[in-house]
């Protein structure tokens, strides 16, 4: 017994790290990030900034357009046959935009406080704009 103890405070922790997405992040550690107008709460075009942001940044091929591997964990198939309109299997920004403004709606419909941030409609909508 004695020896497996010391082994699994390693393995919980690897487990903790590596399963931890890198988008759990609070609402408070958002509004700190992205609110530029320092009024404690973010409004659509500070998330579409934030979004734009990221879809350059995990477009990997650079092809204006990301595959389904590319949003893996940010957008489930469901999301996928909602927002791909035009049925190409990539979402372009366009569609990306719209996923956001969505998900920006369904947590609140003006402006995202750090309540409306830590919801679970908030945090959808965080996936969508943190790498």
């Amino acid at each position: 017994m004695s020896i497996r103890k010391p082994f699994l405070i390693p393995v919980t922790l690897a487990t903790f790290l590596v399963g931890t997405p890198a988008w759990a992040i609070t609402g408070a550690e958002l509004l700190k990030q992205f609110n530029r107008d320092a009024d404690q709460t973010l409004e659509l075009p500070e998330v579409i900034d934030a979004a734009t942001k990221l879809f350059a940044q995990i477009d990997l091929d650079d092809g204006h357009a990301l595959e389904h591997k590319e949003t893996e964990g940010r957008l489930t198939d469901a999301d996928w046959k909602a927002f791909n309109k035009d049925n190409d299997n990539a979402i372009e920004m366009n569609e990306w935009l719209a996923a956001v403004r969505q998900r920006f709606n369904e947590a609140d419909a003006s402006k995202l406080a750090v309540q409306e941030l830590d919801s679970p409609a908030g945090q959808l909508l965080i996936k969508l704009i943190i790498k």
